[in-house]
């Protein structure tokens, strides 16, 4: 299975016109496509105004056949062609391929906690390795669903961490109880450590608008 996301950032000046504009073309995609997109904004991180809309599907191939029921419907390329004047007019997309999928499907979280590292170079067996025990110990420790991911385009070897959650208090009191753990800290500073890039660690809050 793999997750597929499509980024930009509201424009200055245009935060609630660039709202409603990508909340019509998230429920104008869903209308023409399966793919059961949601959208969310980044919140208590970086970057303000940055949007972001995700599907998880199973195959490249339902990504590839939706997009050629979108670029035929002519609503939905003028709904996108607006965004040009509302956004900055850069949309960067990304696809990753779940290694330990933690989603379950009939859930419609309101907040996920996104961490994006990237392999170090001869470490990628044991960094996958590693990534995968860091989402299960996560998920004990939190008590909330958290999924492993690795890059399918982009840079190589970027790899993630999705943690999700209905609330934002939810999502809050798992990051403290798996941030306190000493037993989960020692296993990153041990085991960890070696496996990824340092700098390349990003952490992020978003929340889902549809």
């Amino acid at each position: 299975m793999y997750l597929f996301t499509r980024q930009t950032r509201l424009a200055t000046g245009h935060l609630r016109d660039g709202m409603e504009w990508a909340v019509g073309l998230t429920e104008k995609v869903n209308q023409i496509t399966s793919l059961n997109v949601g959208l969310w904004t980044k919140m208590l991180s970086g970057q303000t105004g940055t949007l972001s809309w995700g599907s998880a599907v199973e195959s490249l191939v339902d990504l590839e056949d939706a997009n050629a029921k979108m670029m035929v419907d002519d609503i939905l390329m003028d709904m996108a062609a607006r965004g040009a004047e509302l956004t900055t007019g850069v949309f960067e997309d990304q696809t990753a391929q779940f290694v330990h999928n933690d989603v379950d499907a009939s859930s419609n979280p309101g907040y996920v906690y996104v961490v994006q590292a990237q392999l170090a170079n001869g470490a990628f067996q044991r960094g996958v390795e590693a990534g995968i025990e860091i989402a299960q110990r996560a998920k004990q420790l939190g008590g909330q669903p958290t999924s492993f991911l690795i890059g399918t385009t982009g840079a190589f070897g970027a790899v993630a961490w999705i943690t999700s959650a209905a609330t934002l208090k939810e999502l809050e009191q798992a990051d403290q109880a798996v941030n306190m753990n000493p037993d989960f800290i020692k296993f990153l500073d041990d085991e960890a450590a070696s496996c990824y890039l340092p700098g390349t660690g990003e952490q992020s809050i978003w929340q889902r608008i549809v």
